[in-house]
């Protein structure tokens, strides 16, 4: 058996096994001066200290390949298809004649089955309608979710400039403006003869184009700095911008 060993300076006996170490003192919050116990009492933690919570992801990289919206593009090209239309499209007579029907609020072509896409069936400005459509009744039913895409929409690039919405959006709006003038004046003082109207209309536009481009890179510049090389009025915007 081990003998008993003592402390030296003060002679008391050693105990075999060391002593169990005293508990830490308690935490506490400086500004609340509440008592901090770990993680298992996170409300009472400094903001500070705090685990950061993570958002849930969006459901798909950009909206045109979220499901929901999917669907809603297909309800909305279904009830273009049933409307009746003043454009000059007649689609009644184009589901009859190629074999479509209606069956219980479902399209149904020759071989019997649902169409599942009747947004193949549009094509121009009716397809652009209903995504029109689609797009606000999904900002409706899932506004932080739309923002969410939308603010990635403003910095994505695409390889051909004139599939970005924006760009493309940008670049009707140019063409269309000028058009707009163009008649405009000739309604107001007439115009003498194709080359001066030629002329009006070459001016009016390389215009539209400086102010709208220039628009373009104050609301998308990561998607200026892409497309400059493929855009002359957005390359002069951004050199005139560095000077």
């Amino acid at each position: 058996m081990e003998s008993p060993r003592f402390d030296t300076e003060t002679g008391q006996r050693l105990e075999q096994f060391p002593p169990v170490p005293k508990p830490e003192p308690p935490t506490l919050d400086l500004k609340t001066e509440k008592v901090l116990i770990g993680d298992e009492n996170e409300e009472q933690r400094p903001d500070s200290e705090k685990s950061t919570e993570v958002q849930p992801e969006l459901p798909a990289d950009y909206l045109e390949n979220d499901e929901r919206y999917k669907g809603l593009v297909q309800e909305a090209s279904r009830e273009y298809l049933k409307s009746p239309r003043n454009d000059g499209l007649d689609y009644d007579k184009f589901l009859k004649r190629e074999g479509y029907t209606w069956q219980n609020e479902k399209l149904i072509d020759k071989s019997g089955k649902e169409v599942m896409f009747p947004s193949q069936l549009l094509s121009g400005d009716p397809y652009m309608d209903a995504v029109k459509n689609a797009k606000e009744k999904f900002a409706n039913e899932y506004p932080e979710d739309s923002n969410k895409y939308t603010e990635r929409e403003k910095i994505r690039i695409y390889e051909d400039p004139s599939s970005d919405p924006a760009y493309k959006s940008l670049d009707r709006e140019i063409l269309a403006s000028t058009n707009r003038l163009i008649a405009d004046s000739q309604r107001r003082r007439g115009l003498e003869n194709a080359d001066e109207e030629r002329r009006l209309w070459d001016r009016e536009n390389y215009l539209n184009n400086l102010h709208g481009w220039s628009r373009f890179v104050t609301l998308f510049p990561e998607k200026a700095a892409a497309y400059a090389s493929k855009n002359e009025f957005i390359a002069k915007e951004l050199s005139n911008r560095e000077k």
